[in-house]
């Protein structure tokens, strides 16, 4: 999907929103410098609250050490 198709889209959808998957680096091993939507898992249970990114204008930047989940949810007749 091209970026401009993936604004449209996005545009015609009622809620729209990203959690990423963060990390120092690609090497990193540790639980507890690994995030999942702003948890950690470092004692292998979610430790802080949850971060969800609202999506505005259908450009995500995403670092290399980083993955994202992208949420949308279109309206219900």
């Amino acid at each position: 999907m091209t970026p401009s198709t993936f604004r449209r889209f996005c545009r015609s959808l009622v809620r729209r929103s990203l959690e990423r998957l963060t990390a120092p680096g690609a090497g990193i091993k540790y639980g507890n410098l690994t995030t999942w939507a702003g948890q950690n898992f470092a004692s292998g249970v979610a430790d802080g609250e949850v971060v969800e990114e609202k999506i505005t204008t259908g450009q995500v930047d995403v670092a290399a050490s980083s993955a994202i989940l992208i949420a949308c949810f279109q309206r219900v007749p």
